[in-house]
């Protein structure tokens, strides 16, 4: 519940302190400890611009501008047709204390989209200013957006085209200001990025090679020479101010693997062995608390002790070019098949990965290692329904990893995303689970296991 407050001539792109004072009807007077808001902006004079786009990677957009004395105060206002990573100066912009991810979050774009507020007078310091923006396919765009049928939204109808709108508004102490707007005259783009492949259903894959390669694309250092520019478009939808659709990282709550086991395909028992329909994998048990050694030809699967909605997030060591792939999933077979539905039971030996439900997502994810030592990568474009979480590699590999679960927040309707790192007792398991099931019950920006399947 809430109390609403109608205050008169707030100006646009101000912040305003406020605090609430409670008088009891015992003659006590309360005070609130100081809170803060931003005002929205006017987004009419920003454009939706689109990256130049002839691969599949997650495009890379930039502006620079140089300042023009000591900053006072700066706000950054931005959406997209898609999701948006934003940076200033290379440094990742957040909401403050907080953590966000696949924003502007998901509506019916064919209606209306979300713009965010952030607060970055700490990061726009110097003498110049580089805003750089990654995109990825989120719930607009992918295998997901065109169910969505969202190519109306702008652009060429017969293809979903991401896109960028924001504004800077950068105050400096002597009252002058500076603006940035997104507009086809100042921003140059990019589809040469690390991130391959992103998308809701299919998976992300992200080459650590090109990550080095253009480390820096996002400060004043990088040369960008070979980049394109935009083009602008109108969208067709409705633009407005709002957070209720965001996701946020947050870890409430900690969670690591329960157990792992490796196999081989070549040492399957027979079915007759096994006593079933599809026979058995020969599981070869491994210590979940520290480094695992998969050899390539094998398989490492990882049970996380529940269904959740999320990521995976590991540390792995191996050759240059090496390829890790990770393919997730609810269930492992039990070997038999049904006897009366012959679409169902088993689809594999039993402890083998269960596909079957999963009818048109490929719900895997790839890294191409690097030549660093060390190397740790959780995907940041994309997420998946599952338990189980199946390793292969193209050549021999040390991982040792922990996990993210996604869910929406039941109490203030957020989308979160929960940093699990170690289970401490048995009941956050359930805990996590059920907050999982009751929120994705209201609501499915973030879907349940169940509702993953029946779309896929």
């Amino acid at each position: 519940t809430g109390i609403e407050c109608s205050i008169e001539g707030l100006k646009k792109e101000k912040r305003y302190n406020w605090t609430v004072t409670v008088d009891t009807k015992d003659g006590q007077t309360i005070t609130s400890e100081p809170a803060s808001f931003v005002t929205d902006t006017d987004m009419s004079s920003a454009s939706w611009i689109m990256p130049v786009q002839e691969s599949g990677n997650a495009p890379l957009l930039r502006t620079e501008k140089k300042l023009s004395g000591k900053v006072k105060s700066a706000y950054l206002y931005m959406s997209a047709l898609g999701t948006y990573t934003a940076y200033i100066n290379g440094t990742e912009v957040t909401a403050k204390g907080k953590d966000d991810i696949f924003a502007p979050g998901w509506t019916d774009y064919k209606y209306y989209t979300n713009y965010q507020t952030y607060d970055v007078t700490d990061l726009v310091t110097g003498e110049d200013m580089v805003l750089g923006v990654q995109l990825g396919n989120g719930w607009y765009a992918g295998e997901i957006g065109d169910d969505g049928g969202y190519g109306v939204c702008i652009g060429d109808e017969d293809s979903t085209e991401l896109a960028l709108i924001g504004r800077m508004v950068i105050n400096y102490e002597d009252g002058s200001q500076d603006v940035v707007e997104t507009n086809d005259r100042d921003w140059i783009s990019s589809d040469y990025s690390a991130v391959v492949e992103n998308d809701f259903f299919n998976g992300e894959t992200y080459d650590a090679n090109i990550a080095k390669e253009i480390s820096d694309w996002n400060t004043t250092e990088y040369d960008t020479s070979d980049w394109s520019g935009v083009t602008v478009g109108t969208y067709t939808g409705e633009l407005r101010s709002g957070t209720k659709a965001m996701a946020y990282v947050a870890d409430q709550y900690e969670l690591t693997p329960v157990s792992a086991f490796t196999y081989n395909d070549a040492e399957t028992i027979s079915k007759k062995q096994a006593e079933n329909d599809y026979g058995a994998v020969t599981k070869h048990e491994v210590d979940v608390t520290g480094d695992i050694s998969l050899k390539a030809g094998d398989k490492l699967i990882v049970d996380m002790g529940q269904n959740a909605a999320g990521a995976v997030k590991f540390t792995v060591s191996g050759e240059k070019d090496t390829v890790v792939k990770m393919t997730h999933a609810e269930m492992l077979n039990d070997g038999k098949a049904n006897p009366d539905i012959d679409e169902g039971g088993s689809d594999g030996p039993e402890g083998s990965m269960y596909m079957k439900a999963i009818t048109n997502a490929e719900v895997t994810d790839r890294y191409i290692l690097s030549d660093d030592e060390e190397q740790t990568f959780s995907p940041t474009l994309t997420y998946h329904g599952y338990r189980y979480v199946q390793f292969e590699a193209n050549a021999d590999v040390t991982i040792s990893f922990s996990n993210y679960t996604y869910y929406r927040d039941k109490i203030n309707k957020n989308p979160v995303k929960f940093l699990t790192k170690r289970m401490k007792k048995v009941e956050t398991n359930s805990k996590i689970f059920q907050k999982s099931k009751e929120s994705c019950e209201k609501e499915t920006l973030i879907l349940s296991i169940s509702q993953l399947f029946i779309l896929w």
